[in-house]
């Protein structure tokens, strides 16, 4: 009796095998035209709207345009000492969901790096210098700082309070022969170790 109940059991299940191998190659092997029967039903209606399609306009979902919150970075190279400064804004009003084409009418004189959604960056070149160059030195007696000029020239920028006797004798002589600095950065480190 055990003997016949297996192989009853053994039967069903391959039936039941069978049965779904069967429906499964059935269903892999059917073809779908939804698009095509679509196109069909559309072109046995008439139209009872009296609807005009003048012309078809393709658009692209993947078109990035400016958020309100898409920041601007300007990258300026300058040719003369070979640095490149940058910096963030955010866009103004009235560039939020401009296009990268809409936009870059706007700089068209500047290159586009880079255009998200998110994220924009414009590099241009300059044929000078970039302004933060500076020379520190002595004068009558205090610290001074100058701008370096694209000519190699100088204008005082501040003449500062620090008494430069005061300082060490290392300063002192460095101060004396004059001391270039390139960047806000290094220009406030250094004046900050004489106070």
């Amino acid at each position: 009796m055990r003997k016949r109940t297996s192989i009853i059991i053994m039967v069903v299940l391959i039936t039941i095998i069978l049965i779904l191998l069967t429906i499964l190659i059935y269903n892999l092997n059917r073809k779908v035209v939804i698009g095509k029967q679509n196109t069909e039903v559309l072109n046995n209606v008439e139209n009872p709207a009296n609807l005009v399609f003048e012309e078809i306009i393709e658009t692209s979902s993947e078109e990035q345009i400016i958020s309100p919150n898409t920041t601007i970075t300007f990258l300026k190279y300058y040719k003369k000492c070979g640095h490149t400064l940058g910096y963030r804004e955010l866009v103004s009003e009235d560039m939020v969901n401009l296009s990268r084409d809409e936009f870059s009418k706007l700089y068209s004189d500047w290159q586009i790096n880079k255009f998200t959604s998110t994220e924009i960056e414009l590099y241009k070149e300059f044929k000078g210098s970039c302004g933060e160059h500076y020379l520190v030195k002595s004068v009558d007696g205090f610290v001074a700082i100058y701008y370096l000029n694209d000519d190699n020239s100088t204008t005082l920028k501040e003449l500062t309070e620090i008494v430069v006797k005061y300082l060490a004798l290392e300063d002192i002589n460095e101060l004396e022969n004059g001391i270039i600095l390139y960047g806000k950065e290094s220009l406030n480190s250094y004046i900050e170790n004489f106070e």
